[in-house]
């Protein structure tokens, strides 16, 4: 397998992705995408305080995640704790709320997705590019590529800005510090390893939730690779990553 196969299919609350990868967005935009916004975005939108007050949250819960922050090294040190809160300018008040608050209500204070999520549905909103370059050798099995094969929508769109750049230079510069033939494939050559390490624990985790649920056919569902593409894109929305609030 040589290159990313990019047909699979995914159904789920937020997105339907077809196997011409395309995606029909509904008119509201499903919470879930919302669990991975940073602690930055959510500050940037926040109401308040006094508002915050007149707003039910899951104290409980956000008490415990509060006490996950605080327990991870340097946090766990109460200065450390709070000169970091004090850079994004939120009292530790408004962090509670914060982890407490329903992600519908993130999400509707949101008039339009985020740029990162706006970029996310424009890549799945087209068809994938035929001519991606090739994956490197030790890539071509289904095992290895199957997890590209969740995000090359996204592979796709970072190659297509890659070649606008690429032209934008042939048209401005007269001497170029690269063989515009080739460079393309020289810059993805380590690629697909740097992104594998990014997935792999996520992608690992949903196959075999995908197992347990029985989405995964046959004995070797390895060797089922639309049953392993679909796994895999189901993580994109369903990822672990996407649980708590990032600094």
């Amino acid at each position: 397998m040589s290159k990313i196969d990019t047909k699979y299919t995914l159904k789920n609350e937020g997105h339907q992705l077809n196997s011409d990868n395309t995606m029909n967005q509904p008119s509201n935009l499903s919470s879930a995408w919302y669990q991975a916004i940073t602690l930055s975005e959510r500050i940037a939108l926040r109401d308040p305080i006094k508002q915050l007050h007149d707003r039910k949250i899951d104290a409980e819960f956000a008490e415990r995640r509060m006490q996950r922050w605080k327990s991870q090294p340097p946090f766990s040190t109460d200065s450390y704790f709070a000169q970091r809160l004090e850079i994004n300018g939120i009292t530790e008040e408004e962090f509670l709320y914060q982890l407490g608050e329903p992600i519908e209500v993130v999400r509707d204070r949101y008039p339009s997705p985020p740029t990162w999520l706006a970029e996310i549905i424009s890549a799945f909103s087209r068809p994938v590019s035929s001519n991606l370059p090739p994956l490197p050798k030790e890539l071509h099995n289904p095992e290895m590529s199957g997890f590209l094969d969740a995000i090359a929508p996204l592979i796709a769109q970072g190659c297509d800005r890659l070649r606008e750049g690429i032209a934008s230079l042939i048209k401005t510069q007269s001497h170029l510090p690269f063989v515009p033939n080739t460079v393309e494939e020289a810059l993805f050559a380590n690629l697909p390893e740097k992104l594998l390490a990014m997935l792999s624990r996520t992608m690992v985790l949903e196959l075999n939730i995908a197992r347990l649920q029985g989405h995964l056919k046959g004995t070797h569902p390895q060797n089922d690779s639309r049953a392993l593409g679909s796994a895999c894109a189901s993580a994109i929305q369903h990822s672990t990553y996407c649980k708590s609030i990032r600094f």
